[in-house]
């Protein structure tokens, strides 16, 4: 199914960049929503085209620096030519969606794409994040302080500090600032990272906490790494939910979201790429583990890692790649699907499943050579010790 996946990515390539989908509800005017360039999407995108196909990520990256821009900040989504869409409701401050403009520079960092709209996007993304204004969540449903978009914040601008030399002392310092800031996202009631201090169970957690633990603009501890994993136990107990013969996640608790317009309002429904999400995370936290010799939870989130991949795949409908799955499993009709976002998760949380079970082949092809070694010496002393002896003897 990875080639499959490759193939959406493909197809939803365009002048500006990329899709987010090619099919998906219409306005009663017939504007496609879905048919426009989220910088957010593509660039998440982009950063998992650089582990197979290094050439197309740097290729759409710099597409994505080089889109129109409102005062150094990107548009919410674009249409297919790189025009802004005048139809964007997230472009004015306290409104924006501060995550897009932190993913470019992340992207750019690892696709090595270094163009002059960096540095002025940098200086409009400092802006936003040194007075403290409140952005967009990844949903776009609401404004406020969220632990998913300070996740990415901390990782494009820890990127940008090592692009951007002049830069690094300030994007260190900020970057700081908002990893201490994760504190307030902690629920002691709940014991999970919630979506916002107000204690929202929200997966979008998940995908904050894959982007930390991937491309670590801070060191995460011990304390950090038993709260994650308490929280993805958190996430899986409280959202999942029954389709076909498999399971999925809803986004949160009474996700009131219908703009396919194909049921009545509040029928939110479960997202595949929850799964690929959970499943990604618990890889990272596998590797971190291991990292630590903790072979129990190293073993426990492994497992947990096959586990939420397994089930996307089972979904019966996960091979349209599309954003959500009614009960049956399958896209309901005018939902999106051949999703660029949800085809380059899957190739994402397979990636990360490999490289954590890789990392156990080679921990215990070393733990048997170590026996070997170890047995080959006790071989050689007790021979020694019996030579000596029989030489005593005589």
């Amino acid at each position: 199914m990875n080639e499959l996946a490759l193939e959406v990515i493909r197809r939803n390539s365009c002048k500006a960049g990329l899709a987010a989908a090619c099919s998906g509800p219409a306005t009663p005017d017939g504007h496609l929503e879905y048919a426009h360039v989220w910088p957010r999407d593509a660039a998440l995108v982009a950063l998992e085209l650089a582990h197979c196909d290094a050439v197309a990520a740097a290729a759409l990256t710099s597409s994505l620096a080089a889109l129109q821009r409102d005062n150094g900040l990107l548009f919410q989504r674009y249409e297919l030519n790189g025009r802004p869409d005048e139809r964007t409701w997230c472009n004015f401050n306290c409104s924006r969606q501060l995550d897009q403009d932190a993913l470019v520079l992340l992207s750019a960092y690892k696709t090595k794409v270094v163009l002059p709209e960096l540095k002025s996007g940098l200086e409009a993304l400092f802006a936003q994040v040194e007075a403290r204004l409140p952005c967009t969540d990844v949903w776009e449903q609401k404004q406020g302080y969220f632990f998913y978009s300070t996740c990415a914040l901390a990782c494009g601008l820890a990127a940008a500090g090592k692009m951007i030399k002049s830069e690094r002392s300030r994007c260190d310092a900020t970057v700081r600032r908002l990893a201490e800031s994760l504190d307030c996202f902690w629920d002691n009631e709940l014991r999970c990272f919630t979506k916002t201090p107000d204690g929202t169970v929200d997966f979008e957690v998940a995908l904050g906490i894959a982007l930390v633990l991937e491309y670590k603009p801070f060191a995460p501890d011990f304390r950090f790494l038993c709260r994650v994993l308490l929280s993805l136990g958190r996430i899986e107990n409280e959202l999942a939910a029954r389709v076909g013969n498999s399971f999925a996640l809803l986004r949160y608790k009474e996700d009131f979201w219908d703009g396919e317009r194909v049921g009545a309002a509040g029928i939110g429904r479960p997202w595949p790429m929850g799964n690929l999400f959970v499943s990604e995370a618990y890889s990272l936290l596998a590797i971190e583990f291991k990292q630590l010799k903790n072979k129990r939870l190293d073993a426990h989130c492994s497992k947990k890692a096959g586990v939420w991949l397994a089930a996307a795949e089972a979904i019966p409908g996960f091979n349209e790649f599309p954003e959500q799955v009614g009960a049956s499993g399958f896209a309901p009709p005018n939902s999106p699907k051949q999703l660029s976002w949800c085809a380059a998760e899957y190739l994402k949380a397979l990636r990360l499943l490999a490289l954590s079970r890789q990392l156990n082949s080679a921990r215990q092809a070393f733990d048997v050579a170590r026996v070997a070694r170890t047995a080959a010496v006790s071989a050689v002393v007790n021979h020694v010790a019996r030579v000596a002896h029989q030489v005593m003897a005589v």
